[in-house]
Order: structure tokens, then C-alpha cells, then sequence
């Protein structure tokens, strides 16, 4: 709906699931980037729960959808993924014994103890 309006100035996240719209198009010009870096994101799980790599054919990860490229591009597996609205979902989900593994940020893995 953002860009069905007239815009002058925009901020985009690019953690924002929507971010696809607003690349490649000719009628927008980029005035500039803010940069960040990325958090580490790595895979979680509970405490006592045996993981191995063979998993990631079989599993679902649960995760928000902006870091689900930096698992297949690491891994060059074809990962099945429940995809939720938040950064903090997937491992509360893990916690809550709603999914085996997620892919979550290091400060979140830590919060909820996985």
C-alpha cells in the first residue's frame, strides 16, 4: 500500500518482510544506506536435545524470515522452514517444546536458555 501513494523520503528495514518491493525499481532512487551489522544468528536448540546435521534434510527450522538465506547459503541444503512474524518467536517456540530448532539471533538463544 506504501508504494501505491506518493512518497518523498522512505525508511525500509531490510529485516522487514516486505523489503522486495522496494528493490529493483525504477521509479525509486536510493538516497542512502544505513548499515548495521547483522547480529550472529546461529541454530538453537533445547538443552539436552541431540542435534545432528542430518536433521536439517528432515526438520523444520522455525525462524523470522530475513536470516533463512544465511542457512542455505551455509549449508547449500534445501531447509524446510516454519516461517513466523517475529525475531523472538522461534526460540520461545523451541523452549515451549513447539519446534526442535531455530534459527535465532545469540542474544535471544541465550534469553530463553537453548
Amino acid at each position: 500500500k506504501t508504494l501505491q501513494s506518493p512518497l518523498e523520503y522512505t525508511i525500509v528495514p531490510h529485516a522487514y518482510d516486505g523489503i522486495k518491493h522496494f528493490y529493483m525499481r525504477p521509479d525509486l532512487q536510493l538516497l542512502q544506506i544505513f548499515r548495521c551489522d547483522t547480529p550472529m544468528y546461529g541454530l538453537a536448540v533445547r538443552p539436552g536435545f541431540e542435534y545432528t546435521d542430518d536433521m536439517l534434510d528432515k526438520t523444520v527450522i522455525v525462524s523470522h524470515p530475513s536470516p533463512i538465506n544465511l542457512i542455505k547459503y551455509f549449508t547449500r541444503k534445501d531447509v524446510t522452514f516454519d516461517l513466523v512474524n517475529s525475531t523472538s518467536a522461534p526460540p520461545k517456540r523451541v523452549k515451549d517444546s513447539l519446534s526442535h530448532i531455530s534459527l535465532t539471533k545469540e542474544l535471544a538463544r541465550q534469553k530463553y536458555g537453548l
